[in-house]
């Protein structure tokens, strides 16, 4: 590495130690089989994303923010997808110039996009309009099948409510017109009836989740209860099985005697586990493989 370019604090014994141990355990598993990666990082290890983002960041910090940091007025980067603002200046070769200096590093290829107004990066799509002002909307790729939950899976209420709701909150921030957002939970609720879903049903849910959001419900500052003052009652889910209401009333009845006391309970949670689903009985086990004749011997 050549340190001179590096500003001060950059953690070089870090890297170097994470080098290591990358490539020491630097194996995958596939079919059975254990493999060692001679060269790259194996994909799906635990230090895969950490590893690859830290090895590119060491040549945009020495070289490619260096050299451009007149041109390169914003730029932003996540594992293999970056963008930012590049300004020609007096210079307009500067920028076949930066785009030869980004494949100039290991053995890494980028596809570096023509500059343009409007770009996709990541799950949006980023515009600088007429009055040189950003905008920002959701990018769904074409290839996305939306393969939410069917609906007749067995999994308890909540989970559609809050998808819903994870979903419309990140919409309500990603776009800039309301009219983008408006779009996005039409498409959202239509998806849905498509995988059977009850619109009328959906609507319900849609309203109150947007009412959560727009007045800002999901930042109220809830009560912080002690551990020793909340329970959890931990209970597989059934669509025809108790319900929470149900089972928190069981609960109060029968634990009501402790109020006032210090086995006292302030809040019961009801923890649904989810039933065994297709997958898991389908899904074909491992085999055992004969003694002596082991596809892989290789040990880390």
């Amino acid at each position: 590495m050549n340190r001179d370019k590096l500003p001060a604090g950059f953690p070089t014994k870090l890297i170097l130690e994470a080098v290591k141990i990358v490539m020491r355990f630097n194996v995958f598993e596939f079919d059975g089989t254990i493999i060692k990666q001679l060269t790259g990082t194996a994909m799906g290890t635990p230090m895969a994303c950490t590893y690859s983002m830290i090895y590119y960041a060491y040549h945009e910090i020495s070289t490619l923010l260096h050299k451009y940091k007149r041109h390169l007025l914003y730029y932003k980067r996540f594992i293999d997808d970056g963008c930012g603002l590049w300004n020609d200046l007096d210079d307009p070769s500067a920028w076949d110039s930066f785009r030869k200096d980004v494949n100039d590093f290991g053995k890494l290829r980028w596809e570096v996009e023509e500059r343009s107004r409007e770009v996709n990066f990541l799950d949006l799509t980023i515009t600088i309009n007429d009055s040189n002002r950003t905008e920002t909307r959701t990018y769904q790729k074409p290839m996305n099948l939306y393969l939410y939950l069917h609906h007749a899976s067995a999994h308890p209420p909540g989970v559609l409510k809050g998808m819903i709701y994870g979903c419309m909150r990140r919409y309500y921030l990603q776009n800039s017109r309301r009219s983008d957002f408006l779009m996005m939970i039409r498409l959202l609720r239509d998806r849905l009836v498509a995988r059977g879903h009850n619109r009328a049903l959906l609507n319900d849910m849609m309203v109150e989740a947007a009412q959560k959001i727009e007045f800002g419900q999901h930042n109220q500052i809830q009560e912080e209860i002690d551990s020793n003052e909340r329970t959890f009652l931990h209970v597989q889910y059934h669509p025809n099985g108790i319900s929470r209401r149900q089972l928190r009333k069981a609960f109060d009845d029968t634990c009501n005697m402790f109020t006032g006391t210090e086995a006292a309970i302030k809040q019961v949670t009801v923890a649904f586990s989810r039933p065994p689903n297709l997958k898991d009985k389908l899904t074909s086990a491992k085999l055992r493989e004969v003694a002596g004749k082991e596809v892989s011997i290789f040990q880390p």
